[in-house]
């Protein structure tokens, strides 16, 4: 404890130097936190409702939300919305919970504002799309939705099989004919 004693009597009085040291150690900490949480939540083998909720959003970004002339955009911006609001809402409940009763202790407090974050948080992943899911050619959009259809529901839709024959066999002909291609 006397090194470290005297490590901190030695940047008392210099703000500069604390806050960059601040800064740092948070940066460490937020690294071991990423690098260990996934592996604590594999461990109560909690990954595979968060893998299906991932799943379930880019599959309804890829399939309704994006606009690249997919079909039904207005329904999956509806989902999107509702589900973000969902989230808003019982986050804001939390909140009027710790204003109401919170008074009493710091403990109410503290669970009812980290549960209202949590939930503004789950809100906030359904407005922003991830940015790996940006970007697909338009058959390799299609190919990643029959993907996502075929584990989250078990088979691939009927339109997501045309579209998908439609783009390769577009595709295909676009190799064979480079003149049309131009």
């Amino acid at each position: 404890m006397g090194a470290f004693a005297s490590f901190l009597n030695l940047t008392n009085g210099h703000p500069i130097i604390q806050g960059a040291l601040g800064s740092g150690l948070f940066w460490v900490v937020l690294r071991v936190f990423q690098f260990l949480w996934p592996r604590f939540l594999r461990l109560i083998g909690y990954t595979v409702t968060i893998d299906r909720r991932k799943k379930f959003r880019e599959y309804i970004y890829l399939r309704y939300t994006s606009m690249d002339g997919l079909v039904n955009s207005v329904e999956g911006h509806q989902l999107s919305t509702s589900r973000a609001f969902r989230g808003l809402l019982t986050g804001l409940m939390f909140i009027c919970v710790a204003l109401l009763i919170g008074g009493s202790t710091a403990v109410i407090w503290g669970i009812c504002l980290v549960a209202a974050l949590v939930y503004f948080w789950s809100a906030l992943m359904w407005l922003i799309p991830d940015p790996s899911w940006k970007g697909l050619s338009a058959l390799a959009r299609w190919q990643r939705i029959a993907e996502l259809e075929k584990d989250l529901l078990g088979e691939i839709d009927p339109s997501t099989s045309e579209a998908l024959t439609r783009f390769r066999d577009a595709k295909a002909h676009e190799e064979t004919d480079p003149a049309t291609a131009e």
